[in-house]
C-alpha cells in the first residue's frame, strides 16, 4: 500500500504519465493526405508515432532532474537495481520472499539477492527467517530505508515537477485531461 501519498505519486509517474503522451499523440496523429486512414496498415503507423514519439517524452521524463537523483543514489551507495528493489520492499504490504522481489521486478534471482545483501549491510533492508519454510528468507524495508525511498521519491518527484512547470498551459491542461481516463483504466486493471 503507498504510503504518504509517495506510492500513488510513483505510480503517475510510472505508469500515467508514459501513457498520457500517447493519447495525446492519439488524439493529434494525423495522415498526410485528408482521407480518413483506418485499417490495419493506419493502427501500425499510428503504433510507430506514437511508440517514438512515447520514447521521445519517457527519456526526457526520466531525464529531469536526474543529476540530483544520481548524486544522491552516489552518496548513499545505491545501485539502480538497489533502488528498485528498495522501491519493491518499501511499497510491500508485507515482508517478501527474494523470489517474489525477483518476480516483481523481472530480475533474476542471484541481481535480487546482491542487490538486498547489500541494502542489508546498509541497514536499509531487514532479512529474516520465514516462519513458514525455514530454508526461505523474507526480507522488508526498515524505517531508515523506507526513509532513504521517500528522499530519492522526493528528488525523482521534484525533477518531474519541474519539467512539468516549463510545460505551456495548453500543454499542461492537455496532459490533465489525458491523465484522469488514462488513472481510471489502470486503476481497474
Amino acid at each position: 500500500m503507498p504510503r504518504n501519498g509517495v506510492g500513488n505519486n510513483l505510480h503517475l509517474a510510472k505508469y500515467c504519465l508514459p501513457a498520457i503522451l500517447v493519447c495525446v499523440q492519439a488524439s493529434s496523429f494525423t495522415t498526410r493526405d485528408t482521407t480518413p486512414n483506418t485499417g490495419p496498415r493506419a493502427d501500425e503507423e499510428l503504433t510507430e508515432a506514437v511508440t517514438q514519439h512515447l520514447f521521445a517524452f519517457v527519456n526526457k521524463l526520466l531525464t529531469a532532474g536526474h543529476r540530483e537523483l544520481f548524486a544522491a543514489m552516489e552518496k548513499e551507495d545505491l545501485s539502480i537495481t538497489q533502488v528498485k528493489s528498495l522501491h519493491a520492499l518499501a511499497d510491500a504490504d508485507a515482508p517478501m520472499a527474494l523470489g517474489a522481489v525477483s518476480d516483481l521486478l523481472g530480475l533474476s534471482l542471484p541481481a535480487i539477492s546482491r542487490s538486498v545483501d547489500g541494502l542489508v549491510q546498509r541497514g536499509l533492508v531487514k532479512r529474516e527467517e520465514d516462519p513458514q519454510d525455514r530454508r526461505s528468507k523474507l526480507v522488508t524495508a526498515t524505517s531508515r530505508g523506507r526513509a532513504t525511498y521517500e528522499r530519492l521519491t522526493a528528488l525523482r518527484l521534484a525533477g518531474i515537477r519541474g519539467f512539468v512547470a516549463d510545460l505551456e498551459p495548453e500543454q499542461k491542461q492537455a496532459l490533465a485531461d489525458a491523465l484522469v481516463p488514462l488513472i481510471r483504466s489502470l486503476d481497474r486493471d
